[in-house]
């Protein structure tokens, strides 16, 4: 749908009473104007379905789409239906925008360096006070860097990484479908980021902490189920088999170290998951995989392939499991 609007804020909604007035509020404080959200009710029981409604009643730039439940990738993909704004912002609706001039500072890079995508930085945060600041020491991208260059810079400083929210994406590269989000999976961001970077021609990244990413739970343990690690596990073959279908290509290569980084977490998460038999499975199917390791030179990847050298896959998944517990009882003693 066309509009004459810069920006399209896509805010899928589930269930989030509690957090969804801070989260739309943040959006409907900034003082630039020329934007609409589209709040896209997933089917809520909660009363989330009414207070959208009600924000729209007070504000013309407000559109609200109700559907029966369907998942986040679902709610994403109606909502980019019905955008129509130059650039596509996603919002989670349990987060937020840090402060009024979000969208001023967006709009500002945006007309100075004109890329398809520009990623921004975000802090995690309890709600409360923020807990850590992603990219910490990491300046913005220097103006002038285009093309191949501009993701290289991308890769060659961690800043692409599995996130729809932390983006303002050219509209015009959803036309053809190829990157709606798969639907009824979670660890969506994972294959859909990739196929993003392979789509878009230009990328920009600017340092100023864009949106507060609540972090509801800080123990992994206890938000790690079987099935979401085998989702996980999924994305990453899915990501390797679009890789290894367009060998040769430079964006390709420069994409490695991203799934190095995906490989990474998977074992943190089968450290995590508490039936024996099922990290088994989990462990012999990643096994395949473990050359992942070698493609990053992230500090944290680094570690893991030094320590699968040394102890094994199983091995390193142990001693993940020990670190978190190690972190969990940190926690319990402050």
């Amino acid at each position: 749908m066309e509009s004459s609007n810069e920006f399209t804020i896509v805010i899928p909604v589930y269930n989030v009473i509690g957090y969804l007035s801070q989260c739309v509020q943040s959006v409907l404080s900034q003082d630039f104007y020329d934007y609409e959200i589209i709040l896209v009710d997933d089917g809520s029981t909660d009363g989330s379905g009414e207070r959208c409604d009600e924000f729209a009643r007070h504000d013309n730039r407000i559109r609200v789409i109700h559907q029966e439940n369907q998942g986040l990738s679902a709610a994403r993909n109606t909502g980019l239906y019905a955008a129509g704004g130059k650039y596509v912002i996603f919002l989670d609706s349990d987060d937020y925008w840090k402060d009024k001039n979000v969208l001023n500072k967006i709009s500002k890079r945006l007309f100075k360096t004109h890329p398809d995508v520009l990623c921004f930085n975000f802090e995690k945060t309890d709600g409360v006070t923020t807990q850590e600041v992603n990219f910490q020491s990491i300046r913005s991208m220097p103006v002038g860097i285009k093309g191949e260059d501009s993701f290289q810079y991308m890769t060659e400083h961690d800043l692409w990484i599995a996130c729809a929210w932390n983006k303002a994406i050219c509209r015009e590269l959803f036309g053809d479908e190829k990157l709606r989000f798969r639907e009824k999976i979670t660890s969506e961001d994972i294959d859909w980021c990739m196929r993003l970077a392979l789509l878009a021609e230009s990328f920009d990244y600017i340092e100023d902490v864009i949106v507060c990413y609540r972090q509801r739970n800080t123990s992994i343990s206890k938000s790690v189920t079987y099935q979401k690690v085998v989702t996980l596990l999924d994305n990453i073959e899915f990501c390797v088999d679009v890789l290894d279908g367009v060998k040769g290509n430079e964006r390709a290569e420069l994409l490695k170290p991203y799934i190095a980084y995906q490989y990474g977490t998977l074992l943190a998460n089968i450290s995590a998951v508490p039936d024996k038999n099922q990290q088994e499975k989990l462990l012999s199917k990643a096994k395949a995989y473990k050359y992942l390791l070698s493609y990053s030179q992230n500090p944290k990847i680094r570690l893991l392939r030094i320590a699968s050298r040394l102890v094994g896959v199983k091995g390193t998944i142990a001693l993940l499991k020990l670190r978190e517990r190690g972190k969990l009882y940190a926690r319990e003693r402050n």
